[in-house]
């Protein structure tokens, strides 16, 4: 009978440890936005390295939104619409954003402060990879080249309407 505690115990122990999820990974909705995470990515035909390239993306941190998943390869596209299948390990859940300009001759600066009207520190150039730090619904905090602002986001791609980071 001096079993019986040891034997409750056990069952406890298996019942709060063995029920969890199926996978160790957290299920993520699609789309969803991600970056590349290495300096060169395949964009393949299919999920699987016998499928052919289509692209090769050399911009690390290049934001890109996950379309659909299959087993370890997501469907991502480019904010032309380019799409293709990269292998999960070669993106990265670091927010980024494509900096994109309305006109040509248009200057986008990074501020200071949340406000348009504040002091302006850097001009940044369309397609400039910024690296999101949080996002209001006006604007959001980044940086590029080691400087740190803020921008409207309505000159960013890479980030939902209405979404917030923080």
């Amino acid at each position: 009978m001096t079993s019986m505690p040891y034997f409750i115990a056990f069952f406890v122990f298996l019942c709060c440890f063995s029920f969890g999820p199926a996978s160790a990974e957290e299920v993520q909705t699609v789309p969803r936005f991600a970056s590349l995470s290495s300096e060169e990515v395949y964009f393949r035909a299919g999920p699987g390295k016998q499928y052919p390239v289509k692209w090769v993306y050399h911009r690390n941190g290049y934001p890109v939104e996950i379309v659909r998943e299959f087993e370890h390869w997501r469907k991502v596209q480019d904010r032309e619409g380019y799409s293709g299948w990269v292998y999960k390990g070669l993106l990265s859940a670091r927010r980024t954003a494509l900096v994109m300009g309305i006109s040509p001759d248009q200057q986008i600066w990074l501020t200071r402060a949340m406000s348009p009207e504040s002091q302006k520190i850097a001009r940044i150039e369309p397609g400039a990879i910024l690296f999101l730090k949080e996002c209001t619904e006006m604007s959001c905090r980044g940086s590029s080249q080691g400087i740190t602002g803020w921008i409207e986001r309505k000159y960013l791609w890479g980030i939902y309407d209405h979404e917030i980071i923080d």
